[in-house]
């Protein structure tokens, strides 16, 4: 039962009409800056921790291609494909008039395990893509069946926003997101990597665990009819500080997030 409706989920958020509905979060905005703002620190933070010479990645779960045009960027050897149709066309799209290539494809489930078993390239990348596997241990499988160096990976952990989500049921979840099926803790990563057949390389840990918070509260605030004054006195008083008090949370291993670089 759980894995139907797991099925159904996937074919619904996915894979519907090319996965459009999915794809209009990705589609929209300034491309190349998105790929500056968000991507490049990613491509940064792998490249920094590898010995230094040219590299082949595969980005598996690449909607539109920010990653691998970041990557790119840095002289790296990137493909990537997506089982989502329109983020791949859109990718292709702003990478062929920014670079002159096209380097996305389209690619069923059953696709991504063979191309990762198949590949030629040093590093497979899955930023933000094993969270929403109907079975993640396939990808762990084809890694470790497969001839890829480096398994470079990002996923959401179970932490305190969790916790507040929890708490303030009303505003729109982030982690507990409808397209999660998964979250972890440090022992499921350490199971996770047992499973690639990888050790940790490094880990750059970081959330939005007190910006959940502060939104929450704001919100909540806003619902309540609480006055404009109320509303600055606390964005002035706690606002100020989420950057701070984030970075405690991200020494303890209390974040949202960790990408973390591992190798056979």
């Amino acid at each position: 039962m759980i894995n139907l409706i797991l099925d159904n989920m996937v074919l619904k958020i996915y894979m519907e009409d090319g996965g459009i509905d999915y794809s209009e979060e990705y589609v929209s905005g300034n491309y190349n800056q998105r790929m500056i703002d968000i991507y490049m620190p990613k491509v940064n933070f792998l490249l920094d921790n590898l010995p230094v010479r040219k590299y082949k990645l595969l980005d598996i779960g690449c909607g539109g291609g920010h990653f691998v045009y970041a990557s790119m960027q840095r002289g790296v050897d990137a493909y990537g494909i997506d089982i989502g149709k329109t983020v791949i066309d859109f990718g292709n799209a702003q990478i062929l008039r920014l670079s002159n290539k096209k380097p996305l494809s389209n690619s069923d489930e059953n696709g991504f395990y063979d191309e990762i078993r198949r590949t030629d390239a040093d590093i497979v990348s899955a930023i933000g893509v094993i969270e929403h596997l109907r079975e993640p241990n396939k990808l762990f499988e084809a890694f470790r069946n497969g001839n890829a160096g480096y398994l470079y990976y990002s996923v959401p952990m179970f932490s305190l926003s969790v916790i507040v989500e929890n708490v303030f049921s009303r505003v729109f979840p982030r982690q507990l997101s409808a397209d999660h099926t998964h979250l972890f803790t440090e022992k499921s990563l350490r199971k996770m990597n047992l499973l690639a057949g990888v050790r940790p390389v490094a880990e750059w840990r970081f959330g939005t665990d007190i910006m959940d918070l502060y939104r929450s509260i704001m919100i909540t605030i806003r619902e309540n009819g609480g006055s404009k004054t109320l509303m600055e006195y606390f964005g002035n008083g706690f606002g100020n500080k989420i950057d701070d008090l984030q970075s405690e949370l991200d020494k303890n291993h209390f974040c949202s997030e960790i990408h973390c670089l591992t190798k056979r």
